[in-house]
């Protein structure tokens, strides 16, 4: 019986992992690439001549902003396939997602509030991020190195307040442009905002929240190989 167990769950995993890359547009290098492991490590996966540790699971998990119920079988989310009811070939595997738009740097630098910036965007990014109204960033420039990179895609929860230590975009009242930064706020009633980068190359900004058109927290990170957007 534990055996069977054993296989009914490298079955699932193997599955709802070739479905996810696949909604992904990543070839097997590119999830190898991502998780940190070979290749063979993710071939050997899929076609269940190893299964995954829980340690690996769990970062997979992780990494892609899913419980992890989901790989192992163990009273998955409604719509999620088990090993022993799997779909049949060809039927997509889909986790409960949703699009939202990705907005262009320059259109978030001449933006009022996220209203301005969601109008006509140019594409969409799919993701199980819940936070209302929230939208992506395709991270421009070297300030937050090395945890974000240029063509990273960042959601930011525009209906949420910054919290000290989180990263942020922020527009201010002087100046061109939006910034990438780390948020901290001090002062008499937290009036002063200090907006720290990641790369050390970069000064500090410290502004008055009255300077500060919008500030929005990141909630999550994506990091593509290739583009998979529509």
């Amino acid at each position: 019986m534990r055996k069977q167990k054993k296989t009914e769950l490298r079955q699932h995993f193997s599955q709802v992992l070739r479905e996810l890359r696949a909604q992904r547009g990543w070839t097997q290098g590119d999830l190898a690439k991502y998780l940190g492991v070979t290749t063979g490590a993710v071939g050997n996966w899929e076609t269940q001549a190893n299964g995954a540790t829980v340690r690996r699971i769990k970062a997979l998990s992780d990494k892609l902003g899913l419980p992890v119920e989901y790989f192992r079988a163990e009273n998955p989310p409604p719509g999620v396939a088990t090993a022993k009811g799997a779909a049949p070939v060809g039927q997509r595997i889909v986790p409960s997602t949703r699009r939202v738009p990705v907005v262009r740097w320059e259109n978030a630098g001449q933006a009022r509030s996220y209203e301005d910036m969601s109008l006509g965007p140019d594409e969409y990014l799919e993701t199980d991020c819940k936070a209302p109204e929230c939208f992506a960033l395709v991270v421009e420039g070297e300030s937050m190195e090395p945890d974000f990179k240029a063509g990273d895609l960042v959601l930011f929860a525009p209906k949420s307040e910054a919290r000290n230590g989180d990263v942020v975009v922020c527009r201010l009242k002087e100046g061109a442009g939006v910034l990438l930064r780390r948020f901290r706020r001090s002062g008499p009633e937290g009036q002063t905002i200090r907006l720290e980068s990641i790369n050390a190359n970069y000064q500090p900004v410290e502004v008055q929240a009255r300077d500060v058109v919008f500030i929005y927290p990141a909630v999550q990170l994506s990091r593509r190989f290739r583009s998979y957007l529509v």
